[in-house]
């Protein structure tokens, strides 16, 4: 082994949701502190940027019925582990089924994380447990986000377990502009997809601004829900008091003055953008989603207002009531500070890297 262990990423794509963003942006973290790293994503398409000392797979298969696509990725991520011939596979959540498959035969260290509330996963199909539970048994670490998922898990699985935060985007800024001083804006974003409720978003704004109607809401993403979240927005009569916008480059100095941020998800693994939002200084507004990510950040900085999950009337109590007492407001802004420096991509992503050596030197 050389004196940096060889570690080769198995990302879905290159651009995304969370985990993507995490598995880059590690993956380029590590070859700047000279590791030799390769990237190996499922599926073929720009996405966030790639360190130019990363090795990246760039012929992911694709089209054809789905049997056939899959041995050929098979093939695919078995002759990229043979040609790089990593000591450490990582995968946040990115094909298990391949990692565990017999036709594999090349030996590795395997590091993977489970990011989504588990009991949710598991109840898609036994399928996913079969291929969780083969996963599992093949690692050697797991990383879990919360301890409620951790604690999901049987004692064999909790020995190999550790717990790590998501890392927030570098270049972030808290603002202490008071409450008083913001633009009387809320503010979302994430993908449109069942398990983020924008249905509940919508009708908690909906009664919210019977009381406030100065209030617009901004939100930023897209996904399966887009069309039906317009039609809600349009039914509940709220075209000219809220925006649907495609996800940004720049979202983060584009919300910056916001008055408020909401989270109105059932699941979770642990929200990026409520931690960005929190991080950034903008008061919020989070669903108690499963399996507790956003409870456990309030209840360590003090940094939102949690509510239960599938409650657009509580949640829209919530914000009113957060307008109708700044000084509480101004609370919430202060005590994001505390949640970027701890969740700095500079300490999550040496936190991984501990992990990832730990594991390769493992007998």
């Amino acid at each position: 082994m050389s004196e940096r262990p060889r570690v080769l990423f198995l990302v879905h794509a290159l651009g995304g949701g969370g985990a993507e963003r995490v598995t880059v942006n590690l993956a380029n973290h590590l070859a700047d502190a000279g590791w030799p790293v390769s990237l190996l994503p499922l599926q073929a398409g720009p996405g966030f940027p790639v360190d130019p000392r990363v090795e990246l797979e760039d012929d992911a298969p694709q089209g054809g019925n789905r049997y056939l696509r899959g041995l050929r990725k098979m093939g695919y991520v078995r002759r990229a582990i043979r040609r790089f011939r990593p000591d450490v596979v990582v995968s946040l959540g990115a094909g298990f089924g391949y990692l565990t498959s017999p036709m594999l035969r090349v030996p590795f260290r395997l590091v993977t994380q489970i990011a989504t509330d588990p009991t949710y996963l598991f109840s898609l199909g036994l399928s996913y447990r079969i291929t969780y539970a083969r996963a599992f048994a093949r690692s050697q670490r797991i990383v879990f986000q919360t301890r409620a998922a951790m604690d999901y898990f049987d004692e064999e699985i909790r020995r190999k377990g550790i717990i790590i935060s998501n890392p927030l985007r570098d270049g972030l800024v808290h603002s202490s502009a008071p409450f008083a001083t913001r633009d009387k804006e809320i503010v979302s974003f994430g993908r449109l997809i069942p398990q983020k409720r924008p249905d509940v978003l919508v009708d908690a704004f909906a009664r919210f601004h019977e009381t406030n109607p100065e209030y617009r809401l901004s939100i930023f993403g897209e996904g399966v829900l887009e069309e039906e979240t317009r039609a809600r927005i349009d039914r509940l009569g709220l075209s000219d008091a809220v925006t649907l916008s495609g996800f940004r480059d720049d979202i983060h100095d584009r919300v910056r003055n916001a008055g408020m941020y909401v989270l109105s998800s059932d699941v979770e693994g642990l929200p990026n953008a409520m931690l960005e939002a929190m991080a950034l200084g903008i008061p919020s507004v989070c669903t108690d989603c499963a399996p507790g990510g956003a409870r456990e950040t309030i209840e360590e900085y003090g940094s939102g207002v949690l509510v239960p999950a599938g409650d657009p009337v509580a949640l829209a109590d919530a914000m009113t009531a957060l307008v109708n007492d700044p000084e509480r407001a101004d609370a919430l802004i202060a005590s994001g500070a505390p949640v970027g420096e701890a969740l700095s991509g500079r300490r999550i992503y040496q936190e991984w890297a501990d992990v990832i050596a730990e594991a390769a030197a493992a007998k």
